[in-house]
């Protein structure tokens, strides 16, 4: 078919089979270009996220977009022209010279796309054109996520080519995904520069994830012993497992490799320069220096001495510091962050945050300010925007006892906010969703967590915790991800109940078990790990003196400062204090002292105003006692309904202690009301009330 789309005219076959191929089209001056088409829906999405992110991009690394539209129904895109093959064609004819030139100008690519906010996320050979002068042009940004763009694909899906992806993409968690993504594919270009081979191999695609994401890539060398130190260095520190610890973006990757290239120091995995050999050959002689300085001072006394001493070297001055910020500075130095990150300039971003807090002594002043800023934004997507804040703050903040302002409450709600809009969007999938799912909800509360934020709507906590604590939900997870959400809810201070511990189902106790295991040294995971205990089948003294002494002193039980928050203290209170006196345990004094401070501290909790009731009618004093009952089932019914499933259990203990201290011939008509509405909620627990009081069954 010989066709015509504007000035250009089409030489090929336009049919069914022609979704993604190329054609070559010429003008009347003779300019050739490519134009790709498409078919599918979901091609055309891809076409046109191609078109809008290659467009942004000038740089003559990058093939260029001449123009897009569509022919019918088939959208296309008009490219430059690059004559030539792609890399992976031509990779064994060129010399390790021309390859690692090539890598290079693929990094220089990159880190043009990456100041401009654009992750490529499918860098490989089959995506860098080579042009007849022999340039690298890297092609194919379909698969790139860009600030603005509504993301193409679902939570949890494989994004990328399986060889050249980096941990984060093998386990699909897109929170992690940024520039050091797209180092990591660098990477492994260079590591097979260097050895002829990729770092990672597997006989199926689950197995070589799986070697992806955990086991330790084999040094370059091991391959070749000849192979020059500092290009060696560059391809390790790419390939660290952890983005963090990777270079930041495409330029510092290429910066670095330059060095390596012209022979110079390099930044490689430690994050310290590498010495030049001239420069280890000065430290070889300053040593020398030193010897000879020492033997002169243990010279014999008749050797002769030196005509006269060498001067005192002059220090020099040390470089002038910055001149400190005042609060209008640092508030307006933030503002510049934000504006950066707004642009989706995540990684220019990051070296302002960074610089701003390496010129500051006090870094609390700059955690305060930073939460004021964001405590300012309207809801939890325009906190979305500025995460990355969270993250650095986190990262440059060392732990300290956590505030309790308005600002870190209101962060700390925004956040959380963003973690349930997060799950009740992918909820509807939630029995095919994949395990690694939930890792970019783990990732968001451990962040909230490390930035020692704590939340104050009871409520909201439980709304987030609870739909990823039921039975079915809970084997859908990755056993890891489940315990290390319920340690960073454990420092957010949601309120944690018998029905957020161990995992049931067909899990086996390996499967079942603790990440940190059962002695870990953190003070919140040795916390965590007390209550789990305590509220398995064999509680004993040890572990109920253990989590005692973590609310009494916790400095005495961890050695180093950390609070627990007050929701999550009076929910671990109630709870022990109700154990003990169950198995005869403790001083009943000590016991009440507990509940009532639990009830001041959490003033909406059921579970603490209930245990009171059951402690002050043991104590014979009935009439607190159903003061105590009364307060808890208004605060059940404050926060619950009687279909919730999580909870049903303690509205029937609630309902039977309070049947319980009716007068059933003053107050048979109340106690009637409250059995019929407990019939329905336990009615098990019923039955065995019913047999105690059989003026029930009226």
């Amino acid at each position: 078919m010989d066709s015509t789309i504007g000035p250009y005219r089409v030489l090929g076959a336009l049919g069914s089979g022609a979704a993604g191929q190329v054609f070559r089209v010429q003008d009347a001056v003779g300019r050739e270009l490519a134009l790709k088409l498409l078919g599918a829906t979901q091609s055309t999405q891809r076409f046109e996220r191609e078109g809008e992110v290659t467009a942004t991009l000038k740089h003559p690394g990058i093939v260029r977009v001449h123009g897009q539209g569509f022919h019918g129904d088939r959208p296309y895109l008009v490219y430059e022209l690059v004559a030539g093959r792609d890399l992976e064609a031509c990779f064994g004819e060129l010399s390790r010279e021309q390859l690692l030139r090539i890598t290079h100008e693929v990094a220089e690519a990159l880190g043009h796309a990456h100041a401009q906010g654009v992750v490529h996320r499918d860098v490989k050979p089959a995506n860098v054109l080579i042009d007849a002068s022999g340039r690298a042009r890297l092609a194919d940004f379909g698969m790139a996520q860009a600030a603005g763009l509504e993301r193409l694909t679902r939570s949890g899906a494989l994004v990328g080519t399986p060889h050249y992806m980096a941990p984060e993409q093998a386990g699909a968690v897109r929170a992690a995904y940024g520039p050091p993504t797209d180092v990591w594919a660098l990477g492994v270009l260079l590591y097979r520069v260097l050895t002829g081979a990729t770092p990672f191999v597997g006989d199926s695609m689950v197995q070589l994830m799986a070697r992806i994401a955990s086991q330790p890539v084999r040094d370059p060398r091991k391959h070749d012993p000849s192979l020059p130190p500092g290009l060696v260095e560059v391809c390790l520190r790419a390939l660290q497992k952890p983005p963090a610890d990777r270079y930041p973006d495409g330029d510092a990757f290429a910066a670095d490799l330059g060095r390596a290239l012209r022979g110079e120091s390099v930044v490689g995995r430690a994050g310290i320069p590498r010495r030049s050999p001239a420069l280890l050959v000065g430290v070889g002689l300053g040593g020398l220096a030193v010897c000879a300085a020492l033997a002169w001072a243990v010279w014999p006394k008749d050797a002769t001495p030196p005509a006269q001493p060498p001067p005192p070297p002059v220090a020099e001055p040390p470089p002038p510091a910055p001149p400190p910020l005042d609060t209008a500075d640092l508030v307006a130095e933030l503002r510049a962050v934000c504006e950066t990150l707004d642009r989706g300039r995540i990684p220019a971003a990051r070296v302002q945050f960074e610089r701003l807090s390496a010129r500051l002594a006090n870094p609390s002043l700059l955690r305060a300010q930073t939460l004021e800023l964001l405590a300012d934004l309207d809801d939890p997507q325009a906190l979305e925007a500025r995460w990355p804040l969270l993250e650095w703050l986190a990262a440059c903040a060392p732990p300290r006892p956590t505030e309790v302002g308005s600002a870190a409450q209101r962060v700390a709600h925004l956040g959380v906010q963003l973690v349930q809009q997060d799950l009740e969007a992918e909820r509807e999938g939630l029995r095919m969703t994949p395990r690694d799912d939930f890792s970019p909800v783990r990732e968001r509360l451990e962040t909230l967590a490390a930035c020692e934020l704590r939340l104050d709507d009871r409520r909201l906590g439980e709304a987030v915790l609870d739909p990823l604590c039921y039975e079915w939900v809970i084997g859908l997870q990755a056993t890891e991800d489940y315990w290390w959400i319920l340690l960073a809810a454990t420092r957010l201070d949601f309120v944690l109940d018998g029905s957020h511990y161990e995992p049931e189902g067909n899990q086996t106790p390996e499967q079942r078990a603790r990440p940190w295991g059962t002695q870990p040294e953190d003070p919140w995971q040795r916390f965590l790990e007390l209550r789990i205990v305590q509220h398995e089948t064999t509680p004993t003294r040890v572990t109920n003196q253990g989590v005692l002494q973590a609310l009494a002193d916790p400095r005495a039980f961890a050695g180093r400062p950390w609070r627990v928050g007050p929701h999550q203290w009076a929910s671990a209170a109630a709870q022990l204090s109700h154990t003990k006196l169950g198995r005869g345990w403790g001083d009943p004094g000590e016991a009440r002292a507990l509940l009532e401070r639990a009830t001041q501290l959490d003033p909406q909790s059921p579970y603490a105003h209930h245990y009171l009731a059951v402690l002050l009618d043991g104590q014979g004093e009935p009439a607190l006692a159903r003061a105590a009952n009364d307060r808890a089932l208004a605060c059940y019914e404050a926060l619950y309904t009687d279909r919730d499933a999580l909870r049903r259990s303690v509205l029937a203990r609630i309902l039977e202690l309070r049947i319980e201290l009716c007068d059933p011939q003053r107050e048979r008509e109340l106690a009637l009301r409250a059995f019929s509405r407990m019939r329905p909620v336990s009615p098990d627990r019923s039955a065995k009330l019913l047999e105690r009081c059989p003026w029930l069954a009226e």
